[in-house]
């Protein structure tokens, strides 16, 4: 919490636009809609008092609700494929959406050039390249992640504490170096970019 306080010191609360704040509500309300500080501020009564200061800053909120799917096992349908979040929709937690969205691009433009024409089969090969790696990134990011940094109180909230205790701070991401690795296809497809050049 000294690297948050130590962080919010530098911030004029007047001059601030955004303040994200991230819970999960038992209600269902729709984006855009207002949400007064008197339904917010009580689901963060237990931070300390310097970012509670900054959220007593704003006369309103605006929902956002985050929309979550399961992943799916089918991308193509005939002449359509899916990519990005049209094909695996996933939360925010592990930045990599558009991330995805990329590898699923240069995934298509390989599969679509090998196929000589024939899209169809173009769609499955790009499905079968994509499928588990952009799955996998979707349910980490929808469930291990999001769970790691927006723990509830309770029994998840210890669990999480014990996992990371005594670990070195960059040693927390670890688990995580796979995201980071492009897939073959990709490091690849960069090569053959940069002999064209």
């Amino acid at each position: 919490m000294a690297q948050l306080e130590g962080a919010l010191d530098g911030l004029d609360a007047a001059k601030m636009r955004t303040i994200v704040i991230a819970y999960e509500p038992v209600w269902a309300i729709g984006t855009g809609e207002v949400a007064t500080p008197d339904e917010v501020l009580p689901q963060f009564a237990h931070y300390c008092e310097k970012p509670l200061k900054l959220m007593r800053t704003p006369k309103q909120f605006t929902r956002w609700m985050l929309r979550y799917r399961e992943p799916v096992d089918n991308w193509i349908k005939g002449p359509v494929a899916l990519l990005g979040d049209a094909a695996h929709l996933m939360l925010q937690y592990m930045a990599q959406g558009a991330a995805m969205a990329m590898e699923d691009a240069v995934a298509l433009g390989l599969a679509c050039d090998a196929a000589d024409g024939d899209f169809e089969k173009a769609f499955k090969r790009y499905q079968e390249m994509r499928l588990v790696r952009a799955s996998r990134v979707h349910i980490s990011a929808n469930s291990l992640v999001g769970q790691i940094f927006h723990v509830p109180d309770g029994v998840e909230r210890l669990v999480r504490n014990q996992i990371f205790m005594g670990r070195k701070p960059e040693r927390y991401y670890d688990a995580l170096e796979w995201v980071f690795a492009a897939p073959d296809y990709v490091r690849d497809f960069n090569k053959k970019s940069r002999k064209k050049s």
